[in-house]
């Protein structure tokens, strides 16, 4: 809290309500810097296009208000560097997903980001919109289709999505013939509702993953046979295999991605500036720095590099050589089709010629499988000539040679004459707001649970156990023995109960349960006496001190004690000689 912050800090002492205060008027004074950005947003946009004119800005207001002032409702980015670069060399698959802002008037960022030749993330475009609806993604649709020239209606262009709301019918009108990817791991998350077992989620995952259309009848098989009810649910016309199954996916992409990861680690990398309004969200060290910053950096890493394909293809064959020399045995048949045995039994046909294999691993990634690799390497040819051209380093440093320009700071922006811009409707949500984003069942830590914390200053001297001591020790003890109904018979050689002699350097048995129960009583009993005995020594002390008043005895001189030494011992005489008067 700002109180405990403070204390730490600054070593300053905060009451509730100062706190209270202190952050209230902060937040006042957040909210109208943040009018003050959204009065900027134009002065934005032609500070953009000045430093690039092929930058592509649009805002959209919202004039339905009694003064017919213009309010904020959308805006969309799409920088030329980031689009002449997707254009250079990325594959037509591009990844949408929308996130929640958390400033004080909320909306949603879009964003579209693909795959660059070494199997990273590259964003094309972002746009802030009121809310995630068929609207607003058709508005953000039709400005991307523009920008990246896709034409024929998307044909030959995937996108890979969560099914957010409004998108699939968005995408039916602006790109009808666009190739669609469901996320398997929300598909999944839906699926373990109904069917929770880790048995199905194994099959659903295997299902996913089958290259072919024989792997993928068979494991349909075998999920019929677990719950004819799950295959039921999967045979849904709603969710055709065409959508997020590998058997049926189209070879000319070269990507098998199952999993819509390309914008959740983009909405993790923005993750600041989620917070931040409109302008500082879009450029003060947030989305278009960090762009600026990593194109920089990516290009200088890979211009260091000597290997003509890029650094994760590359891992991805040499694990393929690796098993391809353990794993399969080629023959040939004089033709570049050879027939590729694996160990397990199965045979498969390479043609070397259309770049094919019978697994479909090297169709779909553009990477030769270990069937591929094992036949190469029978024609006595190169692997790396069969790698596909979206993975190599020349392509790699074509799409990162366009970089994002730097713009001036705020202060320096020429104030444009179009009307001021007004912040959209501020609506207070109750409550506090949220930071964090609610994770799902499935997405919470259950092999590995967090333990609770052992103190390790604290040992006993009787368990030798961490966490307590002594006085604590009857509390972490376990439950009592009982005993049992049999009586043990004495066979000679010894009761359970004899003690034993314990030979010199052996080390002593464990105590058990009800030893230490005894052991703990015992010392209790033992402190109860002492406290008793110097509670009566105390009592007693004060009872004499209480009966003497006034002035202490003075003590006994010398001569007085040799006096009563003399008294004493007459008096002791005359008693001898009366006992022997008496007897005679």
């Amino acid at each position: 809290s700002l109180a405990q912050s403070m204390a730490a800090g600054v070593r300053a002492k905060l009451s509730f309500q100062q706190a209270y205060r202190t952050k209230k008027a902060a937040l006042k004074l957040i909210e109208r810097s943040m009018k003050e950005q959204y009065a900027r947003v134009q002065d934005y946009a032609q500070e953009l296009k000045r430093v690039d004119p092929n930058t592509t800005v649009d805002i959209k207001c919202d004039f339905n208000n009694p003064d017919q002032q213009p309010v904020f409702k959308r805006m969309y980015i799409c920088l030329k560097a980031l689009k002449m670069g997707f254009r250079a060399g990325c594959r037509p698959i591009l990844g949408l997903d929308g996130c929640h802002l958390k400033s004080a008037y909320g909306g949603q960022l879009l964003a579209a980001v693909g795959l660059d030749p070494n199997n990273t993330t590259y964003v094309v475009a972002y746009a802030m919109v009121e809310i995630e609806s068929k609207d607003s993604w058709d508005w953000f649709l039709r400005l991307l289709a523009k920008d990246l020239n896709i034409t024929g209606e998307g044909n030959g262009f995937t996108f890979i999505s969560d099914k957010q709301k409004g998108l699939l019918p968005a995408c039916e009108v602006v790109l009808p013939l666009a190739y669609h990817r469901f996320c398997v791991r929300h598909l999944w998350t839906n699926f373990n509702k109904l069917f929770p077992e880790k048995v199905m989620k194994d099959q659903l995952w295997a299902i996913a993953k089958s290259t072919t259309m024989a792997y993928y009848t068979k494991e349909m098989v075998l999920m019929k046979q677990l719950d004819p009810k799950a295959y039921d649910w999967l045979t849904n016309p709603q969710r055709n295999p065409r959508h997020w199954c590998k058997a049926h996916f189209h070879t000319v992409l070269k990507c098998d991605v199952l999993l819509n990861n390309l914008c959740e680690s983009f909405n993790a990398f923005i993750l600041l500036a989620r917070s931040k309004p409109i302008i500082s969200c879009f450029e003060d060290i947030n989305i278009r720095v960090k762009m600026m910053k990593r194109v920089a950096m990516r290009k200088e890493k890979m211009s260091k590099i000597l290997d003509p394909i890029c650094p994760k293809p590359r891992q991805i064959l040499e694990k393929n050589k690796e098993r391809s020399a353990s794993d399969c045995i080629p023959y040939g048949s004089g033709n570049p089709q050879i027939e590729v045995e694996s160990c397990g039994g199965s045979r498969y046909v390479v043609d070397l010629t259309r770049r094919t294999c019978a697994c479909m691993r090297w169709d779909l990634t553009g990477i030769p499988c270990k069937h591929a690799i094992s036949a190469i390497h029978f024609m006595r040819q190169n692997p790396e000539d069969y790698v596909d051209a979206c993975y190599q380093t020349k392509t790699y440093m074509a799409i990162y040679s366009y970089t994002v320009k730097p713009v001036n700071g705020m202060d320096l922006w020429i104030s444009c004459d179009e009307p001021t811009i007004l912040p959209p409707q501020y609506n207070r949500q109750p409550g506090r707001p949220r930071t964090k984003t609610i994770k799902d069942v499935s997405e919470r830590e259950t092999e590995c649970p967090k333990l609770g914390r052992v103190q390790k200053s604290l040992k006993c001297s009787n368990c030798h156990q961490l966490g307590h001591n002594v006085k604590t020790c009857h509390r972490h003890l376990p439950p009592k023995e009982k005993a049992g109904k049999n009586r043990n018979l004495n066979t000679g050689e010894g009761s359970s109960t004899a003690t034993q002699v314990i030979s010199k350097g052996t080390r002593k048995a464990p105590k058990t349960k009800n030893d230490l129960r005894a052991k703990t009583r015992l010392r209790a009993v033992e402190a109860k006496k002492k406290g008793d005995e110097k509670k009566a020594a105390s009592k007693a002390s004060t009872a004499t001190a209480t009966s003497t008043k006034g002035r202490p005895p003075k003590p006994a001189s010398s001569k007085g004690k040799a006096a009563s030494a003399q008294a004493s011992s007459r008096s002791s005489m005359r008693i001898r000689d009366n006992s022997k008067k008496a007897d005679k």
